[in-house]
Order: C-alpha cells, then structure tokens, then sequence
C-alpha cells in the first residue's frame, strides 16, 4: 500500500511548491504596499524575507489540509474494505450467503462507498 501512496505525495509535494512560488508573486503584490505602511523604512529590507516566509507559512498550512483529508480518504476506504471483509466472511460462515459470492460484487461495493463515506465525514469534521 505504500508504494500507491507515494507517487501520489510526490505529486502533492510538487503540486504544492507551484503553489507556493505562485502565492509568493501574489504575496508581493499585495503585501508590500501594506508593509511600507506598517513598517518603518529601516526595516524595508527585510520585506521579500517577510513575504517569502508568509508565503511558506500559507503554503505549508495548504498543505497539512490537503494531508489531512488524503489521510482521512485512505483511512476511510481501508476501513470499509475491512468491514466488507468481515461482513461477508461471517455471512458465508453462517449461511446468510452462498460460498461462491464475490466480495468485490455491485451491492458490496455499493455498501462499501457508503461506509467509506461515512467514515470520511465523521474523521473531517
């Protein structure tokens, strides 16, 4: 499982450095009137350091967010995997099912999205 989930953080990771490069110009047209006028003009070269690190600080705190929800998406669709495993396992043990069901059948999978989804919105909120 984890050799899925690391081309997918590569792929954030690079998406989200575009982002910060690109919040960065944003940050210097928009902040730097606002800094000239709250700081005093021996501290105006510290003004790019200023909008890089605001720059940062935005981009890394996207970043948690979009980690978070990544998270709680695996989490979530493993979770239902394992419960659609043991539903169906203690269904054929029991004879509520055949012994040939599928567990990756159309109702299986169905109820499987609906915990999946279940249990991404109870772990964001």
């Amino acid at each position: 499982m984890a050799d899925v989930l690391a081309p997918s953080h590569i792929l954030l990771l690079k998406t989200l450095t575009i982002i910060v490069f690109r919040c960065s110009a944003s940050l210097g047209k928009f902040f730097s009137p606002f800094l000239k006028q709250v700081l005093p003009p021996e501290y105006y070269k510290w003004m790019p350091m200023i909008r890089r690190y605001a720059a940062r600080t935005i981009g890394i705190s996207i970043a948690w967010y979009l980690v978070r929800i990544i998270s709680a998406v695996h989490s979530a669709v493993r979770g239902a995997q394992l419960i659609i495993k043991g539903l169906v396992g203690y269904a054929i043990r029991h004879g509520y099912v055949s012994k040939d069901i599928q567990e990756f059948d159309t109702i299986f999978n169905g109820i499987g999205c609906v915990i999946a989804a279940y249990g991404w919105f109870t772990q964001i909120r």
